[in-house]
């Protein structure tokens, strides 16, 4: 960065003199914007490189990860749409994990298709992606408001699809994973809670970790499910992963 640093200053003493303010303020942002790309994609490769066998991804960090051990990817370097893109950053199979709280509903159901294809395709036998979207079957019409394409809340203009536990489920299944929901409304209106561990992939927007459910446990909630690549991943062999013997809790 030093080096950087001293040929963008540079690059601006001979600007000065021989170009207009205009054509200086474009180059300067393109030259400035190049070095923090470069930056950015070094930071990016040491991360994984340090991660060896035990890599954990969270998808559309936004530039922000407050998970140790857990590497931070977001566009347009990571693109969970485009393989070529991710086999660029990612061998087959050597994802353990994947991350993706409130991510899938901003993908048309083409890419979220393919994203989710892509995913499979990059863990291990064993591994999982853990997925968190706006629940569809929220029993609270504000919340559908507000989580909804098109609604009121943040983001929500770029909302494409309002998933439900089934329509999940079944997108996830199409890929080739085995699915344990572990938190959901269904058509009854009742939320169900399966205990989950927030080492394999914190969803702040939950049961247990959103402020806004001080008050009350389902204030606002995620449809949340653990999406596992079938095998294990030290044989390759089929196996039932704990999740699907733990007790699932509801609430009326």
């Amino acid at each position: 960065m030093r080096l950087a640093s001293k040929i963008l200053g540079g690059t601006r003493s001979v600007a000065r003199r021989v170009l207009p303010a205009p054509v200086r303020a474009w180059l300067h942002e393109t030259i400035e914007k190049a070095i923090n790309d470069h930056h950015t994609r070094r930071c990016l490769r040491e991360a994984i490189r340090a991660s060896g066998t035990q890599l954990k991804l969270v998808i559309g960090s936004g530039g922000e990860n407050a998970l140790v051990s857990w590497v931070a990817t977001d566009l347009p370097l990571v693109d969970i749409t485009d393989l070529n893109s991710l086999k660029s950053w990612f061998r087959i199979g050597s994802v353990q994990s994947f991350l993706a709280e409130h991510v899938w509903e901003h993908l048309t159901p083409e890419q979220a298709q393919a994203a989710t294809v892509n995913c499979y395709r990059l863990l291990g036998p064993g591994g999982h992606l853990r997925i968190a979207v706006p629940d569809g079957l929220h029993p609270n019409p504000d919340y559908i408001d507000h989580v909804k394409p098109g609604g009121t809340g943040p983001g929500c203009d770029d909302h494409h699809v309002l998933y439900t536990y089934r329509t999940l489920v079944e997108l996830l299944e199409a890929a080739g994973f085995e699915v344990y929901l572990l938190e959901w409304f269904d058509e009854e209106r009742a939320f169900h809670f399966r205990e989950w561990d927030p080492n394999d992939g914190f969803v702040r927007r939950s049961t247990r970790y959103d402020e806004r459910n001080a008050h009350d446990p389902t204030a606002y909630t995620s449809l949340i499910a653990d999406a596992v690549k079938p095998g294990d991943r030290r044989t390759g062999s089929r196996r039932s992963p704990r999740r699907n013997n733990m007790p699932i809790a509801t609430y009326r």
